[in-house]
């Protein structure tokens, strides 16, 4: 099985100016839909649920600590394609919208996060939670849109319970409202 080593390294070839929180919730929608697409996870390093969202954190620590890193193996064409999906879709997201994304109400961190000084950092995002919910697609919808005159881009979240509501909330982000989650009214 890939490491979650491998699939950093090809995020971070393709995007060498990533910061960390971007990177590691690309590196969450990876798996996610690898999950999803394939039934196997792409890496078998678990994911946590940290205050800023998903964590690869044994790449995390390692990076942070300076430990060796492993030699990388070269991704398959399967998933490649799946970083390709996720690149192309969430990769020009700032770190906040894709924080804000992660944080979806219902998600995989949703579900898991405990305030870190009663978990102890042990909120582990399971492999069947992520797979769950990455198997349907139509749970998310990002959308994303100049919010205010300064420039600072937002994403409006908007789960399947609420599309009846989009477009009152695609309205309200084109007007520069700061939608973060729309929700039938």
């Amino acid at each position: 099985m890939t490491s979650a080593y491998d699939a950093a390294a090809e995020i971070r070839r393709r995007r060498p100016l990533i910061d960390n929180f971007s990177f590691h919730k690309l590196l969450f929608y990876a798996q996610g839909f690898h999950l999803a697409w394939t039934g196997r996870p792409l890496f078998k390093q678990h994911i946590k649920a940290w205050d800023d969202g998903p964590v690869v954190a044994d790449l995390w620590r390692g990076e942070r600590h300076g430990l060796p890193l492993p030699a990388v193996v070269p991704l398959t064409e399967e998933e490649q394609r799946v970083v390709d999906y996720v690149l192309s879709r969430y990769g020009q997201l700032s770190a906040a919208e894709l924080i804000a994304l992660s944080h979806i109400r219902g998600g995989p961190w949703d579900r898991v996060y405990e305030h870190p000084a009663e978990s102890k950092g042990q909120n582990e995002i399971t492999f069947d939670l992520m797979q769950q919910w990455f198997a349907d697609d139509s749970e998310l919808i990002a959308l994303r849109a100049q919010a205010d005159a300064s420039g600072e881009r937002w994403c409006a979240l908007i789960t399947r319970d609420s599309v009846p509501g989009l477009a009152s909330a695609v309205e309200r982000v084109l007007r520069g409202e700061r939608v973060i989650e729309a929700r039938p009214r």
